[in-house]
């Protein structure tokens, strides 16, 4: 019991006392009968402090246990959610699961975005910037481009403009680049490049949508171990969220989620529709931590805070809309 407890319990035990006296002194009573009614005060008083006592008791000890027993099913579930890396197979393989997950959303995202340049050449060819116009002719035609840059870009972006509606623009592209899945390493670096840079000024849903088409194609190889993982988080933070020492919990899970694991769970919950488990991640303040500079710099062309905001507002608005 702290120091403040004690002292409250001493004014409390004294204060009965002190009024007694009080009124004895003020009320002029002469000391025999003040003594004759002293006993029955002090026993009707003291009983009932006596009984709040034991109902604080009973009460307190309640406390304890329960958070002894949350205890042990926080610690036991930490257990277990460590002991599912430490045991996959693939973390034995290559020493950290998580990092090589994190490469495989890079590279998969990549591929994304090659598919998606090619999109945005035909869907706003005006919108593309020289230098990546530059860099898709360097591709084609190797550095003697740099020769008559200005004008081989002018007439590439007047090719595609010029073209019509989105087929002809992709058959025009076509001619340039080859078709999808034929392109050489040079003009898919080319390409990547595109799509990485302008990931982050699509919309929200497009990008849900690609981060949706990855992590199903992560999940071949790796489905199990993300299933096991995930629904053994989604336990622990739903159980934080309704414990007495919801503080503590939350602490000691930050300091346990590494910034590898941070980027594969906002993967997962962005493209998934577990409306309840975003609320948990928001309210334990876990998907605020992918905001990081250290957790940023892991996705696919490292984007600003604000960039990456957006996804997290997205993710904000589905939990107010589902609540």
């Amino acid at each position: 019991m702290g120091l403040q407890n004690r002292i409250l319990f001493a004014f409390l035990f004294l204060l009965p006392l002190i009024a007694y006296f009080a009124a004895w002194v003020v009320g002029g009573a002469h000391p025999g009968k003040g003594w004759s009614n002293f006993g029955s005060y002090a026993g009707g008083i003291y009983g009932a402090l006596g009984f709040f006592a034991v109902a604080f008791t009973i009460y307190r000890n309640s406390v304890e246990t329960t958070k002894l027993e949350q205890d042990n099913v926080f610690y036991k579930s930490m257990d277990t959610l460590r002991s599912r890396v430490e045991s996959s197979h693939a973390a034995q393989e290559e020493g950290t699961l998580f990092k090589g997950l994190v490469e495989r959303f890079s590279e998969l995202l990549s591929n994304e975005c090659m598919g998606k340049a090619r999109s945005l050449l035909c869907e706003r060819p005006q919108d593309i910037e020289d230098l990546f116009y530059g860099k898709i002719q360097q591709a084609i035609y190797g550095y003697e481009i740099y020769r008559d840059f200005t004008t081989s870009v002018s007439k590439m972006r007047d090719d595609l403009v010029n073209a019509g509606n989105y087929d002809q623009r992709w058959e025009k592209v076509k001619c340039y680049i080859g078709s999808t899945h034929s392109e050489t390493q040079e003009i898919a670096t080319a390409l990547k490049a595109l799509g990485s840079v302008w990931f982050y000024k699509i919309s929200v849903q497009e990008r849900t949508e690609m981060y949706s088409r990855v992590i199903a194609d992560v999940e071949e190889a790796n489905g199990e171990f993300i299933d096991g993982y995930m629904r053994t988080l989604k336990f622990v933070t739903t159980f934080i969220s309704n414990a007495e020492n919801k503080k503590l919990y939350k602490e000691y899970l930050h300091s346990q989620l590494s910034k590898y694991e941070l980027v594969t769970i906002f993967y997962y919950v962005i493209a998934n529709d577990d409306d309840s488990f975003i609320c948990n991640l928001l309210d334990l303040e876990i998907l605020d931590r992918i905001l990081s500079q250290e957790c940023r710099s892991l996705l696919i062309d490292a984007p600003s805070f604000s960039d990456l905001e957006k996804d997290v507002e997205a993710l904000r608005e589905r939990e107010l809309t589902s609540a």
